[in-house]
């Protein structure tokens, strides 16, 4: 498992970035997406980048794009950790990720419009998939 606490660091890092459909700087523009890449990036792994991606993904796209992510494993949700992504539903489909901080999720938020460090226990009920990266 990669270092929780590098993996956190990086996802604090983009706190405050404008919230962007498919923007990919920190300090400048990111999506949900976008802080994933941000962190798996920091951490030298290689990741595939989807492009083209609508505001509201369906019909299992994150779920896809997710699954193809070399460094990262599902997990059940009963092992969810700091450090571990997670994958929110939003309404009726699973729409929005974010990193886990054992209490908190840092997320690039649509409603907010910047990312943020928030309480993930309003999240609990949303929580569809976890993730964990792996070296």
């Amino acid at each position: 498992m990669a270092q929780t606490n590098k993996i956190i660091e990086l996802a604090r890092e983009c706190l405050g970035t404008p919230f962007v459909h498919q923007g990919r700087i920190c300090g400048v523009a990111m999506d949900c997406a976008g802080v994933l890449v941000h962190v798996l990036k920091g951490l030298n792994l290689p990741y595939n980048d989807q492009k083209g991606y609508p505001c509201r993904p369906y019909k299992g796209l994150l779920e896809k794009g997710l699954s193809e992510q070399p460094h990262l494993q599902e997990i059940l949700l009963s092992e969810l950790s700091a450090g571990d992504v997670v994958l929110f539903r939003i309404e009726t489909a699973p729409r929005h990720l974010g990193i886990y901080t054992g209490e908190n999720v840092i997320h690039a938020y649509k409603d907010t419009g910047r990312v943020i460090e928030q309480s993930f226990k309003p999240w609990t009920s949303q929580l569809k998939h976890v993730y964990r990266i792996v070296e």
